[in-house]
């Protein structure tokens, strides 16, 4: 082995140690997805910040980039209602604001083990309009799920309209057969927000059981 492929091979050992250590309380965590590029203005800002408050309130603990926009969104909703409100962070070339609406906060430099850390401590996943980070972590939760290397969940996107075009594409690979029938069942569209609650509820109580 290099003597920098062990060094790397350390610090990501490093990381893994700390994030386990840091996030280990946590429990029955949804991850929310989404833009950093969208303000208070945003008509999803809101709309992320009651579901996030609804989630919190049933018990769930809200776990998000730690970003602005719509992570804030979720974040703020989850603190508003008194609940846990994580953060998981990644070191970029333009650090990442960090929001102020969190109260379990970890820091990542490499996006492969953040996103481990995301489904570990997550019993769903839900997206909420964004771009290519957002749109690689849909398919990264797709990915493992179709493949079994994660325990079925939920994962919603939420917004009809401006996930339409993404939806139209992934039945056009149906169509093509590049996926099978069952993998457009992983994942649920809808633009309610007591849908994604009530989801997630029926998950909680019968988690082998759940099929969207």
């Amino acid at each position: 082995m290099r003597k920098s492929d062990k060094k790397r091979l350390n610090r990501i050992r490093d990381e893994f140690a700390d994030g386990f250590s840091k996030l280990s309380e946590i429990r029955n965590g949804v991850v929310i997805f989404g833009s950093a590029r969208k303000n208070i203005d945003d008509k999803y800002y809101k709309l992320t910040q009651d579901l996030a408050y609804k989630l919190s309130k049933e018990g769930f603990s809200i776990i998000t980039g730690a970003g602005l926009g719509i992570m804030e969104a979720a974040n703020k909703g989850a603190y508003e209602a008194g609940g846990i409100s994580v953060g998981l962070n990644i070191n970029l070339p333009e650090f990442q604001s960090k929001n102020s609406y969190i109260n379990v906060y970890h820091c990542f430099k490499h996006f492969y083990t953040r996103k481990v850390f995301f489904s570990k401590y997550s019993i769903a996943s839900v997206a909420c309009p964004g771009g290519y980070g957002t749109i690689d972590e849909i398919f990264d939760q797709l990915a493992v799920l179709q493949n079994k290397k994660i325990p079925p969940r939920p994962v919603i996107l939420l917004g009809k309209d401006f996930y339409k075009g993404l939806i139209d594409w992934i039945y056009f690979l149906r169509k093509e057969q590049r996926i099978s029938e069952k993998d457009l069942e992983l994942f649920k569209v809808t633009d309610d927000i007591d849908e994604v609650v009530n989801i997630i509820k029926e998950y909680k109580k019968a988690p082998r059981k759940f099929f969207i």
